[in-house]
């Protein structure tokens, strides 16, 4: 009996001693996690470890030194709104400077009655165009004739058409600004801007298309004086492409637009189907303009032939002759004068 009462005895001081322990680790836990939640902002983090703080278990502050804090570097502030990208306005690569009043404007004195002169291509690639309506306007002349389209069938400035493309017609890029350039300029000179716009004498387009050329009783194509083939007048494409080159050059701002080689080489059968086609382009071409206040003028030549019907759309008239009763004469030298003084 002694025996088995000793044993059961030990037993029960064995599960006294863990539960008692049991009892002092969740002590243990409690105290730290409630020191933890006391202290954790008392605990300052610095470059050499964690650090106890006292002053902010009492509720004061104490001035932290600056060696103990790492150093704290921001992104500068933007204020307002984000600069604007600066506009680059186009401007092509300026010819070396010339001598305007010797290279731009013919040389020698201004003839009785005149009135302004033709500029060419070479011309309006001068470096400062300005200068040149300066001396325009300085010598009292009124007038200024550019080229639009040359009886080679080049152009002066860029078409959008098709037919110009495949002709390749079409000027440069930097031919085009001058160009535009030059119109602006004499205008704010006080200049009257002429377009002057070569019609059937055009080489290029009768190099795309064969149908387009006038022939004549022989067969071969016709020339005119200076050896530039001919259009055919009758020809649908040809009437619509001069239409639209027509109608492209008034956009770029000339005041007047001067129709030249409007006819048939003398030599060549005038017959009703060429009169017709001519007096139609010129009605085409008249109408469209109209809309846009853009006066046209024709160039009669002597060694053309043009129908009688040609005279009615055209407000003013100029010639290469005085012989043929003109207003104005533009003349083989590019001078243009007024007949009437």
């Amino acid at each position: 009996m002694a025996y088995r009462s000793y044993r059961g005895s030990g037993r029960r001081k064995r599960n006294a001693g863990k539960i008692a322990g049991m009892i002092v680790a969740a002590f243990l836990v409690v105290v730290i996690l409630v020191g933890v939640f006391v202290l954790q902002d008392a605990l300052v983090f610095t470059s050499d470890g964690v650090q106890l703080d006292a002053s902010a278990l009492f509720g004061t502050t104490t001035a932290k030194s600056a060696a103990t804090l790492p150093p704290v570097t921001l992104p500068p502030a933007t204020t307002g709104a984000a600069e604007k990208a600066e506009l680059v306005t186009f401007k092509p690569t300026v010819q070396p400077s010339v001598d305007v009043e010797d290279a731009v404007l013919p040389s020698g004195e201004r003839l009785v009655g005149q009135i302004g002169r033709l500029l060419s291509r070479a011309n309006l690639r001068a470096a400062d165009f300005a200068s040149t309506a300066r001396l325009l306007k300085a010598s009292k002349e009124t007038v200024a004739v550019l080229e639009v389209k040359t009886p080679d069938g080049r152009l002066s400035f860029l078409s959008s058409t098709s037919i110009a493309s495949r002709a390749g017609a079409n000027a440069s890029a930097t031919e085009d600004f001058y160009l535009r350039d030059a119109i602006l300029l004499l205008k704010e000179n006080g200049i009257t801007v002429v377009g002057r716009l070569s019609c059937l004498s055009d080489d290029l387009m009768a190099e795309v298309d064969e149908n387009w050329v006038l022939y004549g009783s022989d067969g071969s194509a016709v020339k005119n004086a200076a050896g530039h083939t001919i259009l055919n007048p009758a020809s649908g494409e040809v009437r619509g492409y001069l239409t639209a080159i027509a109608t492209e050059a008034a956009v770029l701002g000339f005041d007047v637009l001067l129709l030249s080689d409007l006819g048939i080489p003398a030599g060549v059968e005038m017959n009703e189907e060429l009169e017709d086609a001519l007096v139609s382009l010129m009605k085409d071409i008249d109408n469209v303009l109209g809309t846009r206040g853009l006066a046209l003028t024709l160039y009669f030549e002597r060694d053309y032939a043009q129908p009688g019907g040609l005279r009615e759309p055209a407000d003013e008239f100029w010639a290469s002759q005085k012989g043929l009763g003109a207003r104005y004469l533009l003349d083989a030298s590019g001078v243009v004068s007024d007949t009437r003084k």
